[in-house]
């Protein structure tokens, strides 16, 4: 039909037209949309400050700050163990001190002994008194001293002793050395034990999975604050809500099918943390795994081949493990959500899952049905791609940190194993010394024997009888030769004291050599105490000025958080009033006269249901189906499009006669005499007045603006109306040469 299509000239409108009317409160429902689409973008940009409040650094600075805190408290138990290892030392120290302080004052106290002392005066001779009467003179001659007792052995044999002696002191020396290089060996061998479990325990699966909850919950649990919801690892008394709320904070239901909120899939982050928190309470009334822990579970061979390589190809080998694994969850969600009745039709009150917790058959259900809701979020690669990047992201950056740690703990654990063969090669060096002086000592003892051996037999030669020759005693002989006197302190000491003498000597050079080696172990002890404590200072200053920062950025982001709340809570009572003005003002439009005279209800009702405000996401999927789709922009564009059509029906010439039908038999006589009849009529609006799609997308996939509607005509409830109304999308042709 040409006429009604080319938009002929408008007759002119009495003010109390329909198409009038109908202008005039399009015109005051267009203010109030202006106003709402303004108040609406205000809420979204108070949306975005808050999601900036939260400060996208405050998850990594949280792990700083649990980073620096395991590095405090690793500092702090190393000084515990130096403390503890110094006051041993120093109780060793001590101990030998005394012994050397004692060995010392035998030594003196036997020097003071063999000292020689003053010969003392002969005992003058008693005059006798005989029986002739006559007494004899005192000899007048003074008793001479006894000569010492001539020492019976060689100067060799004495050299020889004097030497086993020396090697024996050297010995008990050794001795003592390789008593504390086995002590030395011991702790070294125990240090690398505790570096090596230490550094073993973080990569003990248990270990990563207790860290990653506890990161897990670290991350969410401000995450959910930010949105006043209830957090991830406390079950709140009486009914479980929590996933109740998360579902009605982070989703919505377009076109029937639950997706993420488009803020969230804006980062990455957020998607994922979103998606956690849900996936976390899955099944009521418990504290269930964290999905990261499930996305880091499994075989972790590649990915823990990465970190003991220092991180080499971590994050290429995080994305595979979190995309398999994710893959694998979600194929273990959708048979819950497909799951019906009992496993095993069992009828116990309690079911035993295949991850061995037990939950009632209502929690069962609860969980199904948790899970259906769950399984829409990620159907939609976009939607998919955007959780698993987060989920990468969090993963990536906990196995960084473990990797990090392990770094640490593997340089640790080489100092060890160094300080270890240290001291497995000193002892092996005491070791080939003590058989030497052992060959040495078998040597001199040797001798000595074969020493004392000619001396008894030149002792033998000397005391037989052809030997000794017997001289008759003088009558002259002084009376008191026979008499003995006490020998004077001779200059040179007994064997046995010499013996012993060398023996203390030993001592006080083995107990110095302990005391310096003590001292040394207590000096270095100390130096490592000065560093252990330079350390912890530096851990504990680092760890308390990311703290500081991490709660100057929560206390900023919380006053931040407070004002935008405050802002957004003045804005949300504006757009309660305006969206009330809006229905008020909708209602009005719906039972208006004016608007009953241009379009149906039955039309008016459907176009607004299925062509108004409708999203390029939902057109673009509806135009492969239906060929193409248009939504008009808003409520009122629709009803400026129905005052034009009013205006255009009621001033074309050729649409007199059926406007003047007045029943059905006119309308149809009038309808036949109009070339083209009056159904899916075109009109040009001279504007746009939406946006749509057809089954032939353009290359970029964007909607097409529209500024035609297309419209029926019928006879509805004794007058002749608009039956039918939507936005007219032309049909492309494209070539494929058009598309490269």
């Amino acid at each position: 039909m040409a006429g009604p299509s080319s938009g002929a000239p408008l007759a002119p409108l009495a003010p109390s037209s329909p198409s009038v009317q109908l202008r005039l409160l399009a015109g005051e429902l267009s203010k109030l949309e202006t106003e709402r689409a303004a108040l609406q973008a205000s809420l979204a940009e108070l949306q975005q400050r808050r999601h900036d409040a939260r400060a996208p650094a405050a998850s990594e600075r949280s792990d700083e700050v649990g980073r620096l805190q395991s590095r405090a408290e690793h500092a702090r138990g190393q000084l515990a163990s130096l403390q503890a290892r110094h006051d041993k030392e120093t109780s060793e120290l001590a101990d030998v001190e005394r012994k050397l302080a004692s060995a010392r004052r035998q030594l003196e106290n036997l020097t003071l002994a063999a000292e020689p002392r003053p010969a003392q005066p002969a005992r003058p001779a008693r005059a006798r008194t005989g029986r002739r009467g006559g007494a004899k003179a005192a000899s007048a001659t003074k008793a001479t001293p006894a000569a010492a007792k001539p020492d019976p052995r060689s100067p060799a044999e004495v050299e020889a002793q004097a030497r086993i002696q020396r090697l024996e002191g050297e010995r008990d020396s050794l001795k003592t050395q390789m008593e504390a290089a086995s002590r030395r060996v011991a702790e070294a061998r125990a240090t690398l034990k505790s570096d090596t479990d230490f550094a073993e325990a973080l990569l003990d699966p248990r270990f990563i999975e207790q860290r990653i909850d506890k990161a897990a919950a670290a991350h969410l649990n401000p995450f959910l604050a930010h949105y006043e919801l209830p957090a991830i690892d406390q079950v709140p008394q009486g009914e479980d809500t929590r996933h109740a709320r998360y579902l009605a904070m982070f989703t919505n239901v377009d076109a029937g099918a639950r997706r993420l909120d488009e803020p969230l899939l804006e980062n990455p982050a957020h998607s994922f943390s979103a998606f956690s928190a849900l996936f976390s309470t899955l099944w009521p009334d418990r504290v269930n795994g964290s999905l990261l822990r499930n996305l880091l579970g499994g075989d972790t061979s590649a990915v823990m081949a990465a970190v003991r390589a220092g991180g080499e190809g971590l994050g290429n080998a995080v994305g595979r493990h979190v995309l398999a694994q994710f893959t694998e969850e979600m194929r273990y969600c959708a048979m819950a959500a497909a799951a019906t009745g009992l496993p095993d039709g069992t009828t116990a009150r309690r079911v035993r899952l295949s991850s061995g917790s037990r939950v009632t058959q209502t929690a069962l259900a609860e969980g199904r049905a948790r899970a259906r809701d769950l399984m829409p979020l990620q159907e939609l690669p976009a939607h998919r791609g955007r959780i698993v990047v987060g989920a990468i992201q969090q993963a990536t950056s906990m196995m960084t940190t473990i990797a990090e740690e392990y770094r640490e703990a593997s340089v640790d654990v080489q100092r060890s194993r160094s300080a270890l063969d240290g001291a497995l090669k000193d002892r092996s060096a005491l070791v080939e010394r003590g058989e030497q002086l052992t060959r040495e000592l078998g040597a001199a003892h040797a001798a000595l024997s074969g020493l004392r051996d000619e001396r008894r037999q030149r002792d033998a030669a000397q005391s037989s009888p052809s030997a000794q020759s017997a001289q008759p005693a003088s009558r002259d002989a002084a009376p008191d030769a026979a008499i003995p006197q006490l020998p004077a302190a001779a200059g040179s000491s007994s064997p046995d004291v010499d013996a012993r003498r060398m023996r203390l000597r030993g001592d006080v050079d083995r107990h110095s050599a302990q005391a310096d080696e003590a001292r040394s172990r207590v000096d270095q002890t100390a130096r490592d105490i000065g560093e252990a404590q330079a350390e912890l200072r530096r851990s504990a200053q680092a760890h308390e000025a990311a703290a500081a920062a991490l709660a100057r950025e929560a206390a900023n982001a919380s006053r931040e958080h407070d004002e935008v709340r405050a802002a957004q809570a003045g804005l949300r009572e504006r757009l309660a009033v305006t969206e009330a003005r809006i229905g008020e003002l909708r209602e009005t439009l719906h039972q208006a006269p004016a608007r009953r005279a241009a379009i149906s209800d039955l039309a008016w009702e459907r176009t607004i249901d299925r062509h108004v405000g409708i999203s390029d996401e939902a057109m673009r999927e509806r135009a492969p189906e239906t060929g193409h789709v248009g939504s008009y922009d808003s409520l009122s564009t629709l009803s400026q499009v129905v005052a034009d059509l009013h205006a255009h029906v009621s001033g074309h010439a050729d649409l007199r006669p059926v406007l003047a039908a007045r029943n059905r038999r006119e309308f149809d006589s009038a309808v036949a005499r109009v070339p083209g009849g009056v159904t899916d009529l075109v009109f040009d609006h001279g504007r746009q007045v939406g946006r749509g799609f057809s089954n032939a997308l353009d290359r970029t996939e964007r909607a097409t603006p529209l500024q035609h509607s297309s419209y029926s005509l019928d006879f509805v409830q004794g007058r002749v109306v608009v039956s039918h109304l939507h936005p007219h999308v032309p049909r492309r042709t494209l070539q494929v040469a058009e598309l490269k």
